[in-house]
């Protein structure tokens, strides 16, 4: 087996046994947790409700595909709601086994470029997207600060620290792909930078040509990231997208937890409790932020019920938001390798 072929078996494999781990930490955390019960409690669940929660992750995965779309739009490439649909499961796939949030973009990347969009056009739509998902989610953290400030103080110290430095996360992220929209030059000294640290490290050699590569490759990235400039208007249209993408995620947490027989009335509360847990996932770069995100959602969900409900309305709103969605995005993005390998044998 080459070494390429290990590190994409390693991922999967890694994301197994923290997402064991993690459960199994969950269940230490209520003493009383029996799986009798959680099935139990799963089998008292309002199965409408559950649909919507299902029909919700398709949702999340749609919002992207039309963001993706919309943005390949304004750069002149039209194409398919499918053709998207598999390039967000693929971004969203490998975002959630590999240790970064846009651990997904280089298989979004791959599928585009078989469509026969051009590398440099991929590489400023996923900026520009990621751009915005990270805006949509500095967006949603600001209004809820602003709406509800009390929220935060329903977690403890630990998720607050995660919460407070999430959002400081967000804003500089949002700031840095900003810039590598506006100002190009950065994105060439940092690639440059870089590829001369590795050549310092010698895990590059003929430094300067690698780096003449990037100044042509650059040169092509400003001739399309000027295709931008004077469209800013037409951004709205994708930001929306991802902020209708992030309210699908959160709403997978509300069907379950209307699901489970607990009152409307808290449904704001626990909107602006996933607000701050997807904030505080960010804190720290493991695989789908398992765990973290566990953990404060856990915290959160304890100051509106009891230790035993609270593990359990988390487990199976984790199960739906995030291993279905993981499965579900797996099982697209393969099918789309194996139309991609066909389409090579054929030509």
């Amino acid at each position: 087996m080459n070494k390429d072929k290990k590190n994409k078996l390693l991922w999967p494999i890694l994301f197994l046994v923290i997402a064991a781990l993690s459960v199994w930490a969950i269940m230490q955390q209520n003493k009383s947790f029996s799986l009798k019960e959680f099935s139990e409690f799963i089998a008292g669940a309002k199965i409408s409700f559950i649909i919507g929660a299902f029909i919700s992750v398709f949702m999340y995965i749609g919002f992207e595909a039309l963001a993706l779309q919309s943005i390949l739009q304004i750069f002149g490439y039209r194409t398919g709601f499918m053709s998207n649909y598999f390039y967000a499961s693929g971004d969203l796939y490998f975002s959630a086994i590999t240790p970064s949030a846009t651990g997904g973009q280089p298989a979004c990347g791959y599928f585009m470029s078989k469509d026969g969009i051009p590398l440099m056009v991929t590489t400023i739509v996923l900026i520009v997207n990621t751009f915005l998902y990270t805006f949509s989610l500095v967006i949603m953290g600001l209004v809820d600060i602003a709406i509800n400030p009390k929220t935060i103080l329903r977690f403890g110290g630990l998720s607050r620290f995660f919460i407070i430095f999430g959002i400081l996360i967000q804003i500089l992220l949002a700031l840095f792909f900003y810039l590598l929209i506006k100002k190009e030059t950065l994105l060439e000294r940092i690639c440059s930078k870089f590829v001369r640290f590795l050549g310092k490290l010698r895990f590059v050699k003929n430094v300067d040509h690698k780096i003449e590569k990037i100044n042509k490759k650059m040169d092509e990235y400003r001739e399309v990231a000027a295709m931008i400039s004077g469209k800013s208007k037409k951004l709205f249209i994708p930001l929306i997208y991802n902020l209708l993408m992030r309210c699908s995620l959160i709403a997978v947490s509300v069907f379950v937890y209307l699901a489970t027989g607990n009152l409307a009335a808290d449904v704001g509360k626990v909107v602006s409790i996933q607000i701050f847990v997807i904030i505080g996932a960010y804190v720290i770069p493991i695989p789908g932020a398992i765990g973290i995100t566990d953990y404060i959602m856990i915290d959160g969900y304890k100051s509106l019920f009891d230790a035993r409900h609270a593990v359990n309305l988390e487990l199976l709103s984790r199960t739906i938001s995030f291993y279905a969605c993981v499965f579900l995005c797996g099982i697209l993005t393969l099918l789309k390798f194996i139309l991609v390998s066909r389409r090579k044998k054929v030509k």
